[in-house]
């Protein structure tokens, strides 16, 4: 049997089931789309769905708080323990986050400007003055 000890932050990288529990919480928005981190528990739980199993942690989901000890269920074929920790993915939230902070940035830096005061930078030249056609008689020319 492979034991694994898990505390905050830690991404799991199989699937496990707890031994030791010290009020861990675990972050499966990956798997479940749950916002809220989900209280686990070290007694054994038969349920169909994954939302009760209170006693596993899966690959793909970390760790929010507390502290537990399990036993590795469930690894890829040709794969270690190690090598699985060291490839770990991203989870559901941080993935999420790490998007959401990529793609607001190039509009809240431009936009905090403005709110003090300072002009908004230039992204791109303005465009160059065409000559504009003579106008009919009797209409300004704009």
């Amino acid at each position: 049997m492979t034991w694994s000890p898990f505390g905050p932050a830690d991404v799991v990288p199989v699937d496990c089931r707890l031994q030791e529990v010290d009020g861990l919480e675990a972050d499966e928005s990956s798997l479940t789309g749950e916002s809220l981190a989900v209280a686990k528990d070290s007694a054994p739980v038969i349920s169909a769905h994954i939302q009760g199993r209170t006693s596993m942690l899966y690959e793909g989901t970390s760790v929010s708080s507390g502290h537990g000890l399990a036993v590795v269920v469930a690894i890829e074929a040709g794969r270690s323990l190690a090598a699985a920790r060291q490839s770990a993915p991203e989870t559901g939230v941080q993935s999420r986050l790490s998007f959401l902070t990529r793609s607001s940035i190039p509009v809240a830096l431009p936009l905090s400007g403005l709110l003090h005061g300072r002009p908004c930078p230039r992204i791109s030249r303005p465009p160059s003055p065409s000559p504009s056609p003579p106008s009919p008689r009797g209409f300004p020319s704009w």
